[in-house]
């Protein structure tokens, strides 16, 4: 696949990837417009361009992040507000809110080996993208797994202990 097919496969799940990290939507898009520059740039030269991407987009984002210098990290800035902004135009469920709050509220580890995995990459590309071993990749997974039961339960009492909707 050349990398115009590659960009219109998978721009929009690098966007989606940072948004469920707790980036704007703004921000998720420069970070993915400029992570696929670079790509295009470097495109003969690498070898897997999906887990490059990803950790380019995850490093821009936190980068211009740094340069704005807001003052408020990720997880503060998007619980502060309506959700519903980061699907601008776009038909979105309750589901897809509360998922986002419940991922926010995750480590930033965890946060991402789910963000990541919510984007059907399988445990290997995962661990490559985060520069960590497989077994952590798994780990991070079980917990924020668990975490995320256990916050689903508390929003919702009527639902049994481990029970997700």
């Amino acid at each position: 696949m050349g990398f115009d097919g590659f960009f219109r496969q998978h721009y929009s799940r690098y966007v989606a990837y940072l948004i469920k990290l707790g980036f704007t939507r703004q921000e998720a898009e420069d970070a993915t417009n400029e992570a696929m520059t670079e790509v295009y740039r470097r495109w003969s030269q690498v070898t897997n361009p999906i887990a490059y991407v990803y950790r380019t987009v995850l490093n821009q984002a936190v980068a211009e992040r740094r340069r704005s210098d807001r003052g408020l990290d990720a997880a503060s800035r998007a619980v502060s507000g309506d959700p519903r902004h980061l699907f601008d135009g776009v038909a979105y469920k309750d589901d897809h809110i509360l998922l986002l709050d419940l991922l926010r509220r995750l480590p930033p580890n965890q946060r991402k080996v789910l963000a990541l995995d919510l984007a059907d990459l399988d445990v290997t590309t995962i661990a490559e993208i985060l520069d960590v071993d497989p077994s952590t990749v798994r780990s991070h997974r079980r917990h924020a797994l668990k975490a995320l039961r256990k916050l689903a339960c508390e929003q919702n009492p009527s639902l049994k202990d481990g029970e997700m909707p």
